[in-house]
């Protein structure tokens, strides 16, 4: 019986994907500062997420964030809000301090998601919605969407 409840509760985690825009990277291209930034929002992110996500840049979208083994919505919501503060903390280089304005989709496997696949299309349709709004969001993928 012990054995089966743990293997429900293995069954039971989510793997949470976020793919995350910076909308004002060409400023920071255009300052020759963007990878300088790009390493420090990355770094920010390795540090205070749990140890077992995955951080990596993107083409398109400037970062792709991978939360496995979240068990319940209140942790995954803990960890996206950690994402947000650090995103609105922006970064500093040379004293100077760069507010970033971003935007993110979130997709949770197994639901709604139910394969890799549908995981990425779903974080990118959030992020999509969320880049519409002007100010700095987080869209979470609901099924009805696609």
């Amino acid at each position: 019986a012990q054995q089966n409840a743990k293997q429900n509760a293995k069954d039971q985690s989510m793997v949470v994907v976020a793919a995350i825009n910076i909308n004002n990277i060409e400023m920071f291209r255009k300052m020759r500062i963007e990878e300088t930034v790009i390493k420090k929002i990355a770094n920010n992110l390795v540090l205070n997420l749990p140890k077992n996500a995955t951080v990596s840049q993107g083409l398109r979208y400037s970062f792709w964030v991978m939360l496995p083994d979240m068990k319940t919505k209140s942790e995954i919501a803990g960890e996206i809000r950690k994402m947000f503060d650090i995103l609105s903390d922006g970064v500093s280089d040379n004293f100077t301090k760069h507010e970033l304005s971003f935007s993110f989709g979130v997709s949770v496997y197994p639901n709604p998601a139910h394969s890799a696949k549908k995981l990425i299309e779903q974080s990118i349709a959030a992020t999509k919605k969320a880049q519409a709004n002007p100010k700095n969001s987080v869209e979470f993928f609901v099924a009805q969407e696609i």
